[in-house]
């Protein structure tokens, strides 16, 4: 037949060889194949955890600008409710002030009468009627300065939403 024993075992190990090459390029081929599964994974657990990231930064800006809106509204409030306040006060002031000249006006007007009737013919009869004016002044400016507070009062009511605060 022409071939030898050597040939055939030759021929055998040649098959065992191929199938061994065939094996190992499988295995290669399936470790290549790993990795770059690995690595497209790898890939996209990167590109999760950066849109993860990049939302938690977009959440925590917003965050930190309502808070910064907050503060300003907060800020604002506290400006008008200062201002509502110093308000408040200059017209309580004002009224104060008003009483407190109408009452001396009215004294010093009585003081004069009550000076004059001394030395008038009926004394008596001029003292009262400086007194009855005197009464009817007082009266007013308590009168006028009721209405004034109640001004100030009813602008109270109408913002009772603002709240007044220590002006100094």
């Amino acid at each position: 037949t022409g071939i030898s024993e050597f040939g055939s075992v030759a021929y055998a190990k040649s098959k065992e060889e191929k199938a061994a090459e065939k094996a190992s390029k499988a295995e290669a081929k399936a470790e290549k194949a790993a990795a770059k599964a690995a690595d497209k994974a790898a890939k996209e657990a990167a590109k999760a955890a950066d849109k993860a990231a990049k939302e938690a930064s977009k959440a925590s800006d917003k965050a930190a600008k309502d808070a910064e809106k907050a503060q300003k509204e907060i800020a604002k409030t506290e400006k008008q409710n200062l201002k509502f306040t110093q308000k408040v006060d200059k017209n309580f002031d004002k009224a104060f002030e008003k009483y407190a000249q109408e009452i001396s006006k009215a004294q010093s007007k009585y003081q004069k009468a009550a000076e004059k009737a001394v030395t008038a013919k009926n004394p008596n009869q001029k003292i009262n009627k400086a007194e009855d004016k005197l009464s009817d002044r007082l009266s007013k400016a308590d009168n006028k300065f009721e209405q004034d507070v109640t001004k100030v009062s009813k602008k109270l009511d109408k913002k009772e939403s603002r709240s007044l605060v220590n002006s100094g």
